[in-house]
């Protein structure tokens, strides 16, 4: 994409911001008028019909992969109101929480966002699909959910840093068909998002819409999300001691050769970079904004020694993947009875059939399944998307990330925390073969 592609997307995400503005205004003068001149009894607005279904006119998202699931992307019309259980459909997702309301999505009847054949991932299958968008008041939505059975299902979370092997680790869960997988749903991925005091309610309400019961019957839910310091995990093991964690990684050097590429390709990303070129110390102020934001622990000293190379682009990307396996292991040194299993993608790729059956294993699913989720070592988990490997086989690798003083302050870098000879045969502590 060239930088004009990239104001083009600019400009028009600005003109859509205005769009929705006048269009969501109409509407709500539209729809108060309605309740001042109408005198039916059936404009009282109670639990039974608080949930708002409004008809999607228009969808705009800056980055179909990092942007959050928020209010602000869509332009909807006021059709009804429905009771909050219309929620419970197979076809509606939940999309997002604001201060105040719940807010959901319904795809046309008989599709289920989150297979693999409407996208590789959960958020931008919302967006392609949405017919339909349901928002109720948190109240109804914490009494829905109260209403409902505990989750059943066994839940099981993947934790990683992007281009590890991840997506293809959740296609196996689903070619068993028994599993519904969720490839970096918003709630879990969106680390900006403002606390409340009420953060538990909060997640035990989406937890159960995730997991609401389903037409076809489910052994587990499967959930993607990366791990960087702000993460939901540990409210998640609180209220949910029975789910169970993975973590995967990879080789350090291909792991960001290939991150690197996608950089390129998520418009953000780019956006990012524009402005972080600007200057190397706008670079490095940046750099610190964002790991701060993420809660990713930095040092001075680490800092120093990344600040050597004169790609700070490219060392950067070392920076974040070493730094995210740091966090995990501190987690593992910091909790004795939750440990989280490793599994190199590596060996997954090498001894499939092995490793396939370990991670089974440790979730406690029927090893019968085993040959079926092997089918997807057959197929593209990315096809159909940007990141497909066909795509990305047509960008070359960024030689620069692998000269020799990269290759040496990126070793440096992660000696200072702690991992030795780590651009070599990396490898991380509890390795789930081992369990």
């Amino acid at each position: 994409m060239t930088d004009k592609g990239l104001i083009g997307i600019v400009v028009y995400s600005l003109l859509f911001g205005i769009s929705r503005f006048l269009c969501m205004t109409f509407d709500d003068v539209k729809q108060w008028c309605k309740k001042v001149f109408t005198t039916s009894s059936n404009t009282n607005i109670g639990f039974e019909n608080s949930a708002r279904l409004d008809k999607v006119i228009s969808i705009n998202v800056f980055d179909r992969y990092v942007t959050p699931n928020q209010p602000s992307n869509i332009i909807s019309r006021h059709m009804k109101y429905v009771h909050p259980c219309y929620v419970l459909k197979d076809e509606v997702s939940f999309y997002c929480l604001t201060k105040s309301e719940a807010w959901f999505v319904e795809a046309p009847e008989g599709v289920e966002v989150w297979k693999r054949s409407c996208n590789t991932f959960h958020k931008p299958a919302q967006h392609e699909n949405a017919v339909n968008v349901i928002r109720m008041p948190l109240q109804s939505l914490y009494r829905l959910t109260n209403e409902m059975d505990d989750i059943k299902a066994k839940l099981f979370f993947i934790e990683y840093f992007p281009r590890c092997g991840s997506t293809l680790l959740l296609q196996m869960f689903e070619e068993t068909g028994e599993c519904v997988t969720y490839s970096e749903p918003h709630y879990f991925n969106h680390f900006g998002r403002p606390e409340y005091s009420d953060e538990d309610v909060r997640l035990a309400a989406v937890m159960k819409i995730h997991c609401k019961p389903r037409k076809q019957p489910t052994t587990a839910f499967v959930f993607k999300a990366v791990l960087f310091g702000k993460t939901l995990s540990p409210a998640v093991r609180r209220l949910y001691p029975q789910a169970k964690f993975l973590y995967l990684y990879r080789n350090i050097v291909p792991h960001v050769t290939s991150y690197h590429k996608l950089r390129k390709l998520i418009i953000i990303e780019r956006l990012d970079a524009a402005i972080r070129s600007i200057h190397p110390r706008v670079f490095w102020m940046l750099q610190k904004l964002v790991m701060s934001k993420l809660e990713l622990p930095y040092t001075e000293k680490e800092l120093n020694i990344a600040g050597k190379s004169d790609y700070p682009h490219g060392i950067s990307t070392y920076y974040n993947v070493l730094k995210t396996h740091w966090v995990y292991l501190q987690r593992q040194q910091q909790d004795a009875d939750a440990k989280t299993p490793s599994i190199k993608y590596e060996d997954l790729i090498k001894d499939p059939s092995k490793y396939i059956t370990a991670v089974f294993r440790h979730y406690g699913l029927p090893l019968s399944l085993v040959p079926k989720a092997m089918r997807a070592m057959h197929k593209d988990s990315q096809r159909g998307s940007v990141l497909a490997r066909t795509e990305l086989k047509k960008r070359a690798e960024d030689s620069r990330l692998i000269t020799e003083d990269m290759l040496a302050i990126a070793d440096e870098l992660g000696s200072e925390m702690g991992f030795e000879d780590a651009l070599r045969e990396f490898r991380l502590p509890y390795d789930i073969s081992d369990s």
